[in-house]
């Protein structure tokens, strides 16, 4: 078909120039060629002098012309058997660089359909296509794979721990530094949490922090310890989240390993120098023992919604001794201590789905006014729960908290005392 030329006739002319006005502003250039010599086409718009700087008529008068401008890397990676495989599939889609009349390399979307009304017996098989520039978003691929190759470059050499967590606290990624210092090898922590990945007395104050990241939105900068085969190690890590495009919200983190300097810290601080075994999570990293904490034989209510907080507290407390009463919420705080009858303390969350803390110890109270309270939070905006505003019977420790904190703690709002200064609100 001769190019610009559509037909016979004043109404087919004017069709033509149309259509000839169309295919000029139109971002794909159209061709039209037959099956046995596929680039050497009978039609090519006259856009693609805008796309490749070449005219229609240079490319339609040398049949060698498309060919031979395709980049030579690509030509071995076109269908040796490309008409065979257009002739069984009726259309063929490539991608490939075509050299632009300026001498640099544009990349292009191919695809060429046989005619629906092509007759099987008889040839030549007519062919209709489309070429788009893509060289825009091939360079974009290429730039965002050069960014991931240099991301990972960084964390792949960076001596600093770095992870990310979903939303539920899986693992989804995790630096060679961090893999290395906790002592993971392959395939035993993507997708797994910490309560999965560490004994429960590690897990639950590294959620504990996660989890006040994620509700606040706020970064948090926490000292962690993680248990290897070599004893605990404590990090300083910062915390924040992270945003995805989609709306998903990661937990990220990054840090250093400063065990040697925290000991170092305790060593020049007076204090005796401490095993691998007495190091315990919480916020002092260098703790004593389990068999230096109180203990007592209590009933308690435990009342917190973050199950792995909950499993902790009730852990800590039933192993010195004490009758552990679990509740999830307010509801079946109040409907424990109906059962019970009287009960010598209550542990509580703060902030819970439902009533607060605070209201759910004034409802006890309406049933056992002598009730003893230590509250828990990981807030510290005055406005939602102020130390300051506690009334007797009541004290407070923060999250994440230590298995000393909590158990001094319970144990001096047991006994009447003041809780010492370093186990105070810190906010």
């Amino acid at each position: 078909m001769p190019q610009g030329t559509w037909g016979g006739g004043r109404r087919a002319s004017f069709s033509g120039q149309l259509l000839d006005r169309l295919l000029e502003h139109n971002p794909a250039i159209v061709y039209t060629c037959t099956l046995g010599r596929l680039w050497t086409f009978s039609y090519v718009s006259p856009n693609v002098r805008t796309v490749l700087g070449y005219e229609a008529s240079e490319i339609l008068g040398d049949a060698s012309f498309w060919l031979s401008r395709i980049h030579p890397a690509d030509r071995g990676a076109l269908p040796e058997r490309a008409a065979a495989g257009l002739l069984a599939d009726g259309a063929s889609l490539w991608e490939y660089r075509i050299r632009h009349r300026d001498g640099s390399y544009r990349w292009l979307q191919n695809e060429v359909r046989l005619l629906p009304d092509a007759d099987p017996l008889r040839e030549p098989f007519e062919c209709t296509g489309y070429c788009i520039d893509i060289t825009q978003r091939k360079n974009a691929e290429a730039a965002f794979k050069e960014s991931e190759a240099r991301f990972e470059a960084f964390m792949k050499n960076s001596p600093a721990i770095a992870f990310l967590k979903d939303e539920d606290g899986r693992l989804a990624y995790a630096n060679p530094a961090f893999l290395q210092r906790v002592g993971l090898g392959p395939g035993q922590w993507h997708g797994k949490t910490d309560a999965e990945l560490w004994p429960i007395e590690f897990a639950v104050p590294i959620r504990a922090s996660d989890l006040e990241v994620l509700t606040t939105g706020l970064p948090k900068a926490v000292e962690e310890i993680f248990p290897t085969a070599n004893g605990p190690r404590v990090f300083f890590t910062l915390k924040f989240p992270l945003r995805e495009g989609s709306g998903r919200t990661l937990l990220a983190g990054m840090g250093i390993d400063a065990t040697e300097r925290r000991l170092l810290q305790n060593h020049f601080v007076g204090r005796q120098a401490v095993s691998s075994r007495e190091v315990t999570p919480g916020t002092d990293s260098m703790a004593p023992p389990f068999e230096t904490l109180p203990v007592g034989n209590e009933t308690i209510l435990l009342v917190e919604d973050e199950a792995l907080v909950r499993e902790l507290a009730m852990r800590l407390l039933r192993q010195q001794g004490y009758t552990v009463l679990e509740a999830v919420n307010g509801d079946e705080a109040d409907a424990a201590l109906q059962r019970q009858g009287h009960i010598d303390l209550v542990l509580t969350d703060v902030v819970m789905p439902g009533i607060g803390g605070r209201v759910l110890v004034d409802r006890l109270r309406l049933r056992q006014p002598d009730l003893r309270v230590v509250f828990m939070s990981g807030y510290s905006d005055a406005s939602i729960f102020d130390p300051a505003e506690m009334g007797p019977n009541e004290t407070f420790v923060h999250k994440p908290f230590s298995p000393q904190d909590i158990l001094v703690a319970v144990r001096a709002m047991l006994d009447g005392q003041d809780l010492p200064s370093s186990r105070a609100a810190r906010f």
